[in-house]
């Protein structure tokens, strides 16, 4: 009996708690719709345009200093990108890698002041962040001289996760060929016959340094934790990361479910694109993207101000007394 009320007591309390999810992003929708939101993602997706090349070779060539391989860095970094824009749009990716090979490879030594004059270009993306969100939540903190220095920290962490999905990957191979050959595996086959098949199971697989990044499971999971620490980072730590984290949900979902049902709006536009923009029909297709991407990231935004002011609270179990 009381296995039975804990069930329906633990199935009200996650009816509650979903149904004020849906409520937060319903409210986030308001939100969104009533401060323009589709106003500032094509704003910033306008300074996407103007600094992503400053930006790309900046990250590029920090992230080549610290891993000792500007080509790995490079390919990196467009493996990423790549799993963010449709097939339809891969263009305007091969453009941006073009425009950034020549002075990738150059020849030109990367100075300091080289560094200062990527990043000061950079800079004027993240302010377009910084004063949509502004406009959403009338916070003026939003739009502080520290928030410079704040776009700087963004571009160290993205070189530290890039950093990071170049060396972790070599470093799971390693305790991997470890496991297969050591002393514990050799004594369960010689001692526990029955174990044999799982053993030889594990033994027989072979992975390749580049096992993760064949994964999808592996981006996702990447995506999910960095825009959950950017959402925590441009609301300077006030929402909590399960907060942050459903802002990042929110965006990660949107980015996949238009990644996939893209080729819908695609196909009945290509026509006409072709028509009045010829070749370079695909290059529009991507900034239409960009745009999309830039609204999802701004509704995510907004559900992480409407976390802000309302956090999500799970009820109470009641004690099996209480009344």
């Amino acid at each position: 009996m009381n296995d039975l009320i804990e069930t329906q007591s633990f199935i009200v309390r996650w009816r509650i708690f979903l149904k004020q999810v849906a409520i937060r992003f319903y409210h986030a929708f308001q939100l969104f719709n009533k401060k323009k939101g589709t106003m500032l993602a094509a704003a910033s997706s306008f300074y996407v345009l103007i600094t992503i090349v400053p930006l790309i070779l900046l990250i590029i060539r920090m992230v080549g200093f610290f891993i000792g391989d500007i080509s790995e860095s490079q390919e990196q970094l467009f493996s990423f990108a790549l799993n963010i824009f449709p097939k339809a749009t891969v263009d305007i990716l091969m453009v941006v890698k073009k425009l950034v090979h020549g002075p990738l490879y150059g020849g030109a030594p990367f100075t300091v002041l080289n560094s200062i004059i990527l990043t000061a270009s950079s800079l004027s993306f993240f302010n377009s962040i910084w004063n949509g969100l502004y406009l959403m939540t009338e916070d003026r903190s939003h739009v502080s001289l520290i928030r410079y220095i704040k776009g700087v920290g963004i571009i160290g962490v993205t070189i530290c996760i890039l950093c990071l999905s170049l060396i972790l990957p070599p470093f799971f191979l390693l305790i991997f060929n470890v496991l297969q050959n050591n002393f514990l595996i050799s004594f369960l086959w010689d001692n526990l016959e029955s174990i044999r098949p799982i053993l030889e199971y594990f033994q027989n697989l072979k992975l390749d340094s580049n096992f993760l990044y064949q994964s999808n499971f592996f981006y996702l999971i990447c995506f999910t934790v960095y825009f959950a620490f950017l959402y925590r980072y441009f609301f300077q730590w006030k929402i909590a990361f399960r907060e942050a984290l459903l802002g990042s949900v929110s965006f990660v979902v949107s980015l996949i479910a238009g990644k996939n049902l893209f080729w819908i709006y695609f196909f009945y536009v290509r026509k006409s694109l072709i028509k009045n923009y010829g070749d370079y029909y695909t290059f529009i297709v991507g900034l239409i993207w960009i745009y999309l991407v830039m609204s999802f990231f701004f509704f995510g935004a907004c559900l992480c101000h409407e976390l802000q002011k309302n956090p999500l609270v799970l009820p109470k179990t009641k004690n099996p007394g209480q009344n």
